[in-house]
C-alpha cells in the first residue's frame, strides 16, 4: 500500500519505512517474493527482528510470522521458517539498546526511524546527499521502534513456485493467507462486528425516578433504564447507602425503614455502569393523618379510579389533616380540579406549615401509556414498539401504565389487552 501514487517514481526502501512510522503504525508488512541463482530453491520464509527489548518486536513478531508461513505453506508451498539476519558488516552499527542492527533495511529504518547505516550518516537520497542526525534515533528499548515483517511468498526463479503465482486465484490465497495471520494476531474484527458488538455493550443507566420522597413504611418501585435498547444483559445490582433508612431488594422495590436520607444507586452486571438517586423519607407527626380512600396503592402508584375521573376525585378521596395539604401536578405544572386524571399525574403531601413535601405518590391509567387519558392506538403502538426495542418507554408512570395486564413486565399480553379494549370493549383492569 505504500506504493499507492507514487506511480513512475522509484520510491526508496527508507520512505516506505517513513510512511509507517508517520501513521505510527502497529506493524509494517514488507510483502516480497523470493529469487536465486539456484532454481531449485523455493517456498516461502520470513524475517523478523534480531531485536529482543520489546515484546512487541522479537516475540510478537515472530509469533505473527510463523502463523503466516504455516497458512501459506497450508497453501502447498513449502515452509521455510522464521528467520532473523542483522549486520556483518559493520559491528558498530547498533540499535539504541546496543544491539546489532538487522540487515534487512525496511526492518532497520521502521525500527531506527532513520536512515542512518553501517555508520554512516551522509548518503545519497534521490539523486541528493542527505546528511542524517543519529542523534535523532528511534530508542527502541523504550517501544519506540515499529514491528516489521518482511515476508518471501515465492522463489520467482522456481519453475514450480512460478507457475502456482501465475493464478489470480493463488495471489488471492496468499493475500488471505497473511490478513489471517494478521488478524488471528491482533484480535482484530471488521468494523460490523465491532458495531454489532457495541450493540450488546451498555453505554448508560439512569433510574427513572428521581430525589423521591417517602413516608415510613411506604414502598414505591424505580426502574433502571438501559442504553443502548438493543442490550442483550440488562441484570443490574440494586444497593441502599443507608439501609435504616431506606432497602431495596434486587426488583427495584424500594421500602422507607425510618426517618433520614439514602442513596440508591444501580449498577449495570454489563460494563459496571451506575445511576443514583436520593431517597427522602420523613415521617408524620402525631397530629398528621394520611387516609387514602377507594384507590389501590401499589409500589407508590395510585390507580382504581373510574377513567375518566377528573382530579377532584383524587382530592375527595385522600384526607388529610388540617396541618398536610396536597398539590397536583403534571409535567411540574399544578392541575386544576376540573381536568382529567392520567398517567403522570403526580400527588404531593406537604406540610402546610413548613410547606415541606413528606411524600409523593404517581397516579397511574392502566393502559394509557402515552399519559394522554385515553386509551388509543397510540397506547398500543407504544408498547409494540417497546416490546420491538426500538422505541422504549423510559417514563416510570408510562411504564406501570404499559403493564395492562398488571403482570410486572411489558409484553404482548398487554398490547393485546388494549387492543382488544379499543376493537371490542373489553375492560382493562383500573
Amino acid at each position: 500500500m505504500t506504493h499507492n501514487g507514487f506511480s513512475g517514481y522509484k520510491m526508496e526502501i527508507y520512505d516506505r519505512a517513513m510512511i509507517a512510522r508517520n501513521k505510527k503504525a502497529d506493524l509494517l508488512v514488507s510483502i516480497h517474493n523470493n529469487s536465486s541463482t539456484s532454481s531449485t530453491l523455493n517456498g516461502v520464509e520470513a524475517f523478523i527482528t534480531a531485536n529482543k527489548s520489546c515484546d512487541k518486536y522479537y516475540n510478537q513478531t515472530s509469533s505473527l510470522a510463523n502463523k503466516i508461513v504455516k497458512n501459506i505453506s497450508n497453501l502447498g508451498i513449502k515452509n521455510n521458517g522464521v528467520k532473523t539476519k542483522c549486520i556483518t558488516s559493520d559491528l558498530t552499527d547498533k540499535y539504541s539498546d546496543g544491539t546489532i542492527a538487522d540487515y534487512y533495511a525496511i526492518i532497520r529504518y521502521a525500527m531506527r526511524g532513520t536512515i542512518v547505516d553501517n555508520g554512516v550518516t551522509s548518503i545519497m537520497q534521490n539523486g541528493k546527499k542527505v546528511t542524517v542526525d543519529s542523534s535523532k534515533s528511534a530508542k527502541v528499548e523504550k517501544g519506540e521502534g515499529i514491528p516489521t515483517i518482511l515476508v518471501e511468498h515465492c522463489y520467482l526463479s522456481n519453475s514450480s513456485d512460478r507457475k502456482w503465482l501465475k493464478s489470480d486465484t493463488n495471489l488471492k490465497k496468499l493475500a488471505k493467507a497473511d490478513l489471517d495471520a494478521i488478524v488471528a494476531q491482533y484480535g482484530l474484527k471488521t468494523k460490523q462486528a465491532v458495531a454489532e458488538e457495541q450493540k450488546k455493550k451498555v453505554s448508560s443507566v439512569s433510574i427513572d425516578r428521581n430525589n423521591i420522597k417517602m413516608l415510613v413504611g411506604d414502598k414505591i418501585k424505580i426502574n433502571a433504564n438501559i442504553l443502548p435498547i438493543t442490550v442483550d444483559d440488562t441484570s443490574v445490582i440494586w444497593e441502599s447507602s443507608n439501609p435504616e433508612v431506606a432497602t431495596i431488594d434486587n426488583k427495584g422495590i424500594v421500602r422507607a425503614v425510618s426517618e433520614g436520607t439514602t442513596t440508591i444507586t444501580v449498577t449495570t452486571n454489563n460494563e459496571n455502569k451506575t445511576s443514583s438517586t436520593t431517597i427522602t423519607v420523613k415521617k408524620v407527626k402525631e397530629e398528621q393523618t394520611i387516609k387514602i380512600n377507594n384507590m389501590g396503592v401499589e409500589d407508590g402508584y395510585l390507580h382504581k379510579l373510574t377513567r375518566g375521573s377528573s382530579i377532584s376525585k383524587i382530592r375527595e378521596n385522600i384526607e388529610l389533616s388540617d396541618n398536610l395539604k396536597m398539590v397536583i401536578k403534571k409535567d411540574n405544572v399544578e392541575l386544576e380540579d376540573n381536568e382529567k386524571i392520567t398517567t403522570g399525574v403526580i400527588i404531593y403531601i406537604k406540610d402546610k406549615d413548613i410547606d415541606e413535601i413528606l411524600a409523593e405518590y404517581n397516579y397511574v391509567v392502566k393502559g394509557d401509556a402515552t399519559s394522554d387519558g385515553k386509551i388509543s392506538a397510540l397506547d398500543y403502538i407504544a408498547i409494540k414498539n417497546n416490546i420491538m426495542q426500538s422505541i422504549m418507554i423510559t417514563n416510570n408512570s408510562q411504564r406501570e401504565a404499559a403493564d395492562a395486564n398488571s403482570d410486572g413486565k411489558i409484553s404482548a399480553l398487554d398490547y393485546i389487552a388494549i387492543k382488544n379494549y379499543i376493537m371490542s370493549g373489553k375492560e382493562i383492569d383500573l
